[in-house]
């Protein structure tokens, strides 16, 4: 499994690039971030409330995203 760069969740099935989606985020891998930085995205997507993206792959239970990006090392300010 793989990490996302923005959002911390370490269960991504395929590494973060060729246009593979985090479920988690919504970060699109060779789209989305050839504009903008994993802080940047990962800032936009704390501001727009942290939400699981995906409709498809269903989030995991007792999901919690300000743990899932403290685990991921991006600290309690990013949360």
């Amino acid at each position: 499994m793989h990490l996302c760069p923005v959002c911390g969740y370490d269960q991504l099935a395929f590494a973060p690039a060729d246009y593979h989606i985090c479920p988690c985020c919504g970060t699109e891998f060779g789209a989305d971030d050839i504009d903008f930085t994993s802080e940047e995205l990962r800032s936009r997507w704390i501001k727009n409330g942290m939400s699981w993206f995906s409709t498809a792959t269903c989030q995991p239970r007792n999901w919690n995203p300000s743990e899932q990006l403290i685990r991921a090392g991006f600290g309690v300010e990013a949360a």
